[in-house]
């Protein structure tokens, strides 16, 4: 240093301008930073540029998150209405098809003739019964051995009667017997009942009737308690014996019985026979 300092002012200068002149040259290239201070104003800035860049990136992750929060909510939402509309749904159409069987009940009401008193099935007999509880009793006018209809057909008729409900015998228990009609041949028979969920069947007839697969039957209106022309079922089957005699014929019930919420029982006119000195269960009428 002090050989540096001993040297001529001139040298000194030249020095000092060298340096000078070495800076300018690193400072503009070609009208850009130079190499040098574009390395120191990188470093300066480093540290400021990760920073903002994490901070863009932090209000991103931020921002979608509230994002996936509010559209999980709003799908939620979405959720739950979607589920009050298909319930509300659901009661509209339970309602629509209560009127449909209802206005079929009331035609039903008007081409009988008869009186008749609207229920709705409110229960089941357990064991090897078939038997409904509806909701409709002495003082609405019931007694036993009146006709049970659905707007499909016959389903039984009224055994057990208290004031405010009554059992009604269907046409399927084992007790059942029901005078019918092939509505094309006039052939007549008896329905036996056969237990819950089986077809019936046509038993008691003469030798010279005859059924058909596909025929209709209905109540022949002879008897205690049936009144003419309710349908009953359809001819399923013809059982011949090896003479081919006709042994029994099956029928499938019109009526749905896992179905029937509403019923009418068949009231008879004063001065009617119908429903008087109903025949206990299991005898022929």
């Amino acid at each position: 240093m002090r050989e540096l300092l001993e040297r001529p002012p001139v040298f000194l200068a030249a020095l000092l301008l060298a340096s000078f002149l070495f800076f300018l040259s690193s400072i503009r290239s070609a009208g850009r930073l130079g190499p040098v201070p574009r390395a120191a104003l990188w470093l300066a800035a480093a540290p400021e540029l990760i920073l903002s860049r994490s901070a863009e990136g932090v209000r991103r992750l931020w921002s979608d998150y509230l994002f996936l929060v509010g559209l999980s909510r709003r799908y939620g939402e979405i959720s739950a209405q979607n589920e009050r509309l298909l319930a509300e749904r659901g009661q509209f159409l339970e309602i629509a098809q209560e009127n449909l069987r209802l206005r079929s009940l009331l035609g039903f009401h008007e081409s009988a003739g008869s009186q008749a008193v609207a229920a709705r099935v409110i229960g089941e007999a357990g064991g090897a019964s078939a038997v409904f509880i509806i909701d409709r009793g002495s003082q609405d006018g019931l007694r036993p051995g009146l006709a049970v209809v659905s707007y499909e057909g016959l389903v039984g008729h009224t055994s057990e009667v208290t004031a405010e409900t009554a059992q009604v015998l269907l046409i399927q228990d084992p007790r059942s017997r029901v005078p019918v009609r092939a509505t094309s041949t006039r052939a007549q028979a008896i329905a036996f009942g056969r237990g819950t969920g089986e077809a019936l069947s046509l038993e008691r007839f003469r030798t010279n009737e005859r059924f058909d697969v596909g025929d209709h039957i209905s109540t022949s209106g002879t008897g205690f308690i049936f009144p003419k022309g309710i349908a009953v079922g359809t001819v399923r089957e013809v059982v011949r014996n090896r003479h081919e005699v006709v042994e029994r014929v099956i029928v499938d019930s019109a009526v749905d019985f896992s179905r029937v919420e509403e019923v009418l029982v068949l009231v008879p006119p004063p001065g009617s026979s119908l429903g008087l000195n109903a025949p206990p269960a299991g005898n022929a009428p």
